[in-house]
This record gives C-alpha cells, sequence and structure tokens, in this order.
C-alpha cells in the first residue's frame, strides 16, 4: 500500500516519523556519525578522489533469516535509481555511475562526478537498506524482509507499528517497543500520565510541553536538546504568479515579526533558524533575521505592484496550506495577523498529514510550512533547490528554477576543501537574499518519559535510538491501571 512503502520503505520514506522508524529497524552501507563513516552493513576500505569508493561486506543476517548478500545491495540501488518508479530520493541515486561487483564480498561504487558530501544520515552511502515484498508474499512475509538493525517490524497497520528485538539488539533494550499514533497531543499527554504510553516525543505543543514539566515532576521526566536539527521553514512555490517575484517574498519576509512568534508562541525555546546545516557544520553560515520591518515591507509590495486599496487597505490576497498540527495553525494565525498589516490577506487551508504532504509534493500550495529534520551536508542544497530535483525526483517542493543556481550547486556537489566551503557560502547567501524560503525557527527536542523508566536519551537529530539504552525501574511498580504496558514492552506516541 502506499502508507506501507511511505513508511517502511527507505527509498520513498521522506517524512520524520518513518525516518526515525526506520533507523531502529536497519541501517545503511556506512553509519553516518560526527560526518565520519563507520562501518554497518559494509565497511568502507577505499575512497579514491571523492568519486570511486571500495566496500566490503560485513556478515549480517537480514529480518527474514537470509544472510546479507552483496546481490542484496545491488538490488537496494537499483530500486532507488528504477527511472520507471521514481522515488523521492532518485538523485542520490543518479550520482553512482556503476556499481561492480569485486567478488562475493565486495563493491565498488563509481559516481558520475566527485561527491565529497556523503558522511551524513539519510546520504547515498547512509540510507537504510530496505526490501519491498515480492509477488504473491504474505504481509507477514513481507515485514520480515524489510531490513537488517535492532529491531524488526512485527505489525504494521497505519495506527499501530510492533518492532520486536532482533538477534543484533543489545540484550538489554527493551524486548518491544509499540508506536501508537495519537494525533491530539493532549490525549498523548493523558496516555502518558495514565500509564498507557512511557514516551512522547516532540509535536507537544510548548506550553503542554512545559506545563506538563512543571506540574508532573513526580510522574514524568522532562528531557530536551537543544539546539535540534529540526528546521522550520515557510516554503514557496516559485511558479505562483505573486510568489515568483523576489519583492513579493522579500516583503513577507518583513511583515512577518520572529522574534515575537518564537518569544510568545514557542515558550521562548525555540532558536533562529540561522542554516539548514548545523551550527558544528564547517560550511554553516549563520544568516541574519530579515527584521519586522512593516513599512518596508508595504513599498516593497507597492514596488511589485500591489498598491493598497483606498477602502479597505488589501494589496493581495495568498493561500497558506497547513497540517492539522495544533502549533502550526497558531502560527498560522498569527501570520494572518501580521500580514494584514501590510495589506496581505491570507487564507488558511488546513489538511490532514498525508493529504497536506501531497499537495505541497504535487505542487498545490502556494505557501505552506514544514520541517527539515536531521544533520546535513551542502549537497542538501542540490536536493532542495535544483531544478531536476523538483519532485517526484527530489525534494525541490517549491519549485525553484535558476540557470546560476543550478550551475554552482552542481559545483557544490562535487568540490571539496576551501572552495566547497566558499560555494556552500554563496548558496546560503543567495538562498537569504532571494528568500527562496522563509526560516523560521529551530525546535529544541523535547520528550516526556515515565519515571518508571531510566536511561532514555534525546539526541539533535531526534530519532528513537534512545529506546535501546532504556531501561526499566528495578523499584516495584505502582499498580497497573488499564492500558499499561506489559513488562519488557515500551509504548511511544507519534503524531501520524
Amino acid at each position: 500500500s502506499d502508507v506501507y512503502k511511505r513508511q517502511l520503505d527507505s527509498t520513498r520514506a521522506v517524512d520524520a516519523t518513518s525516518q526515525r522508524l526506520l533507523g531502529l529497524v536497519s541501517f545503511g552501507l556506512v553509519r553516518a556519525e560526527s560526518f565520519t563513516p563507520q562501518p554497518g552493513a559494509m565497511t568502507l576500505l577505499q575512497a579514491d578522489n571523492h568519486q570511486h569508493f571500495t566496500f566490503q561486506l560485513n556478515p549480517l543476517t537480514r529480518h527474514d533469516g537470509a544472510p546479507l548478500t552483496v546481490d542484496h545491495i545491488i538490488d537496494f540501488y537499483r530500486r532507488l535509481g528504477d527511472p520507471t518508479q521514481p522515488t523521492p530520493l532518485k538523485a542520490l541515486a543518479d550520482k553512482i555511475k556503476q556499481i561492480e561487483r569485486v567478488d562475493n564480498q565486495t563493491l565498488r561504487f563509481s559516481l558520475h562526478a566527485p561527491a565529497p558530501w556523503l558522511w551524513v544520515p539519510n546520504s547515498l552511502f547512509s540510507l537504510p537498506l530496505t526490501w519491498p515484498a515480492t509477488t504473491g508474499e504474505t504481509a507477514q512475509r513481507r515485514l520480515e524482509r524489510i531490513g537488517l538493525g535492532p529491531y524488526q517490524v512485527t505489525e504494521f497497520t497505519p495506527r499501530r507499528t510492533v518492532l520486536t528485538a532482533s538477534a543484533t539488539a543489545p540484550a538489554t533494550a527493551p524486548r518491544q517497543v509499540v508506536f501508537t499514533v495519537v494525533p491530539d497531543p493532549a490525549v498523548r499527554l493523558l496516555k502518558l500520565r495514565n500509564d498507557e504510553l512511557d514516551i512522547v516525543q516532540d509535536d507537544l505543543p510548548l506550553e503542554l510541553f512545559t506545563h506538563a514539566a512543571k506540574t508532573q515532576a513526580g510522574q514524568l521526566t522532562a528531557l530536551t536538546h537543544r539546539p535540534g536539527s529540526s528546521y522550520t521553514y515557510l516554503g514557496f512555490l516559485h511558479t505562483h504568479p505573486i510568489l515568483r517575484d523576489v519583492r513579493v517574498r522579500l516583503a513577507l519576509a518583513h511583515a512577518t515579526d520572529l522574534p515575537a512568534l518564537r518569544t510568545y508562541l514557542l515558550q521562548g525555546l525555540a532558536d533562529p533558524a540561522q542554516s539548514l546545516l548545523m551550527p558544528d557544520h564547517p560550511a554553516y553560515w549563520p544568516a541574519p533575521d530579515y527584521g519586522f520591518n512593516p513599512a518596508q515591507a508595504a513599498a516593497l509590495l507597492e514596488a511589485a505592484g500591489y498598491p493598497a486599496n483606498p477602502q479597505t487597505g488589501q494589496r493581495l490576497q495568498l493561500e497558506l496550506t497547513i497540517s492539522s498540527n495544533p502549533l502550526i495553525f497558531r502560527v498560522a494565525q498569527a501570520l494572518q495577523q501580521q500580514w494584514a498589516q501590510v495589506g496581505v490577506v491570507l487564507e488558511l487551508r488546513t489538511l490532514e498529514w498525508a493529504s497536506f504532504f501531497t499537495s505541497v509534493q504535487q505542487g498545490q500550495a502556494p505557501l505552506y510550512i514544514m520541517n527539515w529534520v536531521g544533520r546535513y551536508h551542502p549537497d542538501i542544497y542540490a536536493q532542495v533547490f535544483h531544478q531536476r530535483a523538483q519532485p517526484p525526483a527530489g525534494l525541490n517542493r517549491g519549485r525553484v528554477a535558476n540557470a546560476t543556481l543550478n550551475s554552482w550547486l552542481d559545483e557544490l556537489a562535487t568540490t571539496s576543501g576551501p572552495a566547497a566551503l566558499l560555494r556552500a557560502h554563496q548558496v546560503q547567501q543567495y538562498q537569504h537574499q532571494q528568500v527562496l524560503y522563509l526560516p523560521l525557527w529551530r525546535l529544541p527536542r523535547l520528550a516526556l518519559v515515565s519515571n518508571r523508566l531510566t536511561g532514555y536519551q534525546v539526541n539533535a537529530d531526534g530519532d528513537y535510538r534512545g529506546v535501546l539504552t532504556t531501561r526499566a525501574q528495578t523499584t516495584a511498580p505502582a499498580p497497573a491501571q488499564a492500558g499499561a504496558q506489559p513488562a519488557g514492552q515500551l509504548g511511544a506516541a507519534t503524531p501520524q
């Protein structure tokens, strides 16, 4: 089903929840940690000029019991680049010129051009390896084929996913982790307080998180990691007849009071989104806020050909498409009020996540609010802004198309050293000057954890690897309540 592909096939899973689940279920040829490759399904033996990479197979077994082979890996990358079944990550596969089977233990990847930016999560060689069902397979057999990580998918429905520890899981890790879809954040918190859940991570209104942290200290542990890798932005559809004008995009930036949004709607916890790259990356360029300046916004709209109506003061009307996330809805309402001061009427279109995501992917949303989640190298900008990376072949959801920017991105993808850092800064500066999208904020990673548990950790990426170090308290448990988790089982909530 489409839901299965979106959540359990890493060649199609681009939403944050799916990627976090897959991080427990499988791993890539290498594990990308601190921007350096560590052994995964294979070990990197040699990297020639960032263009030819030789890997040796590690002795591993897939969840279906079959020993991992180089043919399994070749099959994964062929699917990733299948021209008849384009995936959102096809741009990664297009980097591959040839995969050479040196022997039964060794593969050599040759790329069309040098690619020095491969060692981050969900890059070409770190995508979690997953395999689809074959014709005639049962649903259970399909789940068994998925991956080779510490947890195996043993139940999957649109509302519930059960992961069971595989043979490679740490002996002390929970034997089972149940992810339950609970769309309403207040209900997630109530279930946590009633011992129906053990962990709620992210996707909680900040005021709800801070309230629970203050009032439930004896029952819940509040965890944070700041800054987080979740980068929230306002996207523009650059083919839209109004939004294709940079003066309009810049006017909307000046009409947005970002410090007020971060202070009052985000409890002062959010940090400025100065770059899609994390601050510890050497290519990080900290873009300044555009500055809240309604007068400048009005002047830009006037220059773009949108004078104020003498009776109403209105200049133009736009539509903002958002998911049903309550925080984002409040942000959208605040934008309505702020932009109205400069004559922009903002209509809101709220959709459930699947419909929202489809609308953005298909270019049906003139304005939208989304997140980038994870650590990235500068080559992410080619996936986000290159003209050939428009969906379904890439992540350029705003349909940015600029020949000069395309050439810079092509150069950035094949350059290393000081020249690459200089070009990366140039791309980020161009993004800022042209307002390719409006960066909003970086949210910290937040988790509320039952005090029955110890060892759970939240990291900047917001993944679920913290369950691997989680332990149940050895003290006598509280009386069981209806829906409480059985011993050895963790319950976690996801919003979608």
